[in-house]
């Protein structure tokens, strides 16, 4: 019998249990690779569900409006002011210090984004049959792959995909739909990518980390050829 340096004996068994390692995730490489080429990749984006809602013309006359000096902003420091429409009424948006404020061009009143308002805009980016169904306030946004800083608005909508929209608190623009079929693209695409941590990216930690032990696997296992091949010792005599 063929008796190995102690140094190739652990190389054998590094090698084993390596290739078990990779070869897992090869498997997880092929299978989650496979279930997203079935995924309707519209579908899972909201696509399907979703519409614009660019603000439309302000179509009156800006000469009604109240000066933007003329706003209450307090003791935020402006930084940016924005003419443009939400729900069918023109509005100033103030970018200050602290965040983004609205305000009524006309009245120059306070415009708080709602339930109400989420829902309004949900609906309004919404081509399915479904009604907006309850709003829920997320003031630290939605974590995840594609994650959604906050404060943000969730409407579900009772429609068969699970659609919720997602309404920026500040703004009330609509960021995001998602459904069903888009939180298991998600889940397919950390695995694929090996994105445990959800850090958004391809060249994570993980991936460098299993790049550099495949190579040292090819390495070894070329290595063992040398020993695994050779033809056993004759006895003397």
């Amino acid at each position: 019998m063929l008796r190995l340096h102690p140094f190739f004996r652990l190389l054998r068994f590094l090698h084993r249990w390596l290739s078990l390692i990779i070869g897992l995730q090869l498997l997880v490489w092929v299978g989650t690779g496979l279930l997203m080429s079935l995924i309707d990749q519209t579908q899972a984006g909201g696509g399907t569900t979703r519409v614009s809602v660019d603000p439309p013309g302000l179509g009156v006359a800006t000469a009604s409006f109240i000066a933007p000096d003329q706003l209450d902003m307090g003791d935020r420091t402006p930084l940016g002011l924005k003419l443009t429409s939400l729900a069918g009424r023109p509005v100033y948006q103030l970018k200050t210090d602290a965040g983004i404020r609205l305000y009524d061009a006309r009245t120059g009143r306070l415009v708080v984004i709602d339930s109400a308002l989420a829902q309004y805009q949900a609906l309004m980016s919404y081509a399915g049959p479904a009604a907006p169904g309850e709003a829920i306030l997320l003031p630290e946004g939605v974590t995840g792959i594609h994650a959604i800083a906050g404060p943000v608005w969730e409407v579900r909508m009772s429609d068969r995909f699970q659609t919720r929209v997602y309404v920026h608190g500040e703004t009330g623009a609509v960021l995001a739909h998602r459904n069903a079929r888009g939180e298991l693209m998600e889940i397919l695409l950390m695995l694929h990518f090996m994105d445990y941590f959800q850090a958004g990216g391809f060249n994570n930690p993980q991936i460098i980390a299993t790049a550099f032990l495949t190579l040292w696997l090819a390495i070894s296992g070329f290595l063992l050829l040398f020993v695994s091949f050779r033809p056993p010792r004759r006895p003397v005599g």
